[in-house]
């Protein structure tokens, strides 16, 4: 079952409103322009100069009219489809977090969860401790099956398999739109890319270091993608416990606190009503939608 997402109706109507203020902008400098040639027609009696102020205003027109105005529609156009996409991106993270949580939630914990109103809510004390105790090796709530033994597909899977896909996503974006993006939409995508939770799954690791430890106990610094350590089940510590003296609940904070900065971004350039503010956690709350304690580390 699709969901259909608020604002795309409303988007074409803003489009066509800029578009009219646009038009309505052209003919008012057109109409100046006309005025103040004919002006210059009556006092100046050099036909030179007449052709002069003539040409220029007329250029003027032909530039706004073939070149600044399609720009600016084009440009707008290009900033409502990348907002879509980001918005798209933001839910589904924010909902597999959340989903993630319910998994390794008691039914206490679960219950305390039920009572916020907002996903932003949902994110407080009690999401990172339960998190703590995520079990990665768990079964996944989904729908995916391995293909060699048609077995539910794992949380570290499920998890590799939404970072890759979003991590080329927002490759693409800004492949094709970087030259009209404006810059919080490029500033906060390079932001995600390169947080330490999404390098984890995607192996490009440019702003965090990856230390594996072999069978032989040495560290090594290789750069890959942590589903070949648990596919291997070499990594025995939960994703989000403390180990060796570090907390690693902080990868998954620094996280949250970027998709609080991408609703934010989205927000300012979209308004406030873009994103639900109980996207994930008004889907959650079906008993049916999700399990409760089923990743809780053993």
């Amino acid at each position: 079952m699709l969901e259909v997402l608020n604002n795309v109706k409303g988007i074409g109507k803003d489009t066509w409103i800029s578009r009219l203020k646009l038009a309505a902008f052209v003919v008012v400098v057109f109409s100046i322009g006309y005025l103040v040639t004919q002006e210059i027609c009556h006092k100046i009696s050099n036909v030179t100069a007449v052709g002069i102020a003539s040409g220029y205003f007329a250029s003027y027109i032909v530039y706004i009219l073939t070149i600044w105005l399609p720009d600016k529609i084009k440009t707008k156009e290009a900033i409502g489809i990348v907002s879509k996409k980001l918005r798209s991106i933001h839910n589904k993270l924010t909902l597999s977090l959340l989903l993630a949580y319910k998994n390794a939630c008691t039914d206490e914990e679960w219950a305390q969860a039920m009572t916020k109103t907002s996903d932003e809510e949902c994110f407080d004390d009690q999401f990172f401790m339960v998190m703590r105790k995520f079990d990665i090796m768990a079964d996944a709530d989904s729908l995916f099956r391995r293909k060699d033994d048609l077995k539910p597909i794992k949380w570290y899977e499920n998890f590799d398999l939404i970072f890759n896909v979003f991590d080329e996503y927002l490759k693409e974006i800004i492949l094709k739109y970087n030259q009209v993006l404006p810059s919080s939409y490029t500033e906060i995508i390079y932001n995600i890319q390169e947080s330490a939770l999404f390098e984890l799954f995607t192996g490009n690791h440019q702003e965090s270091v990856f230390i594996a430890q072999g069978k032989d106990g040495y560290k090594y610094f290789d750069d890959f993608p942590a589903r070949h350590l648990y596919k291997s089940g070499s990594y025995e510590t939960p994703i989000f416990s403390e180990a060796d003296h570090i907390d690693n609940s902080d990868i998954l904070k620094k996280f949250v606190a970027l998709l609080k900065d991408l609703k934010t971004v989205l927000a300012k350039q979209c308004g406030d009503a873009f994103i639900a503010a109980d996207y994930g956690i008004a889907k959650l709350r079906d008993s049916k939608a999700g399990h409760v304690g089923t990743a809780i580390v053993k």
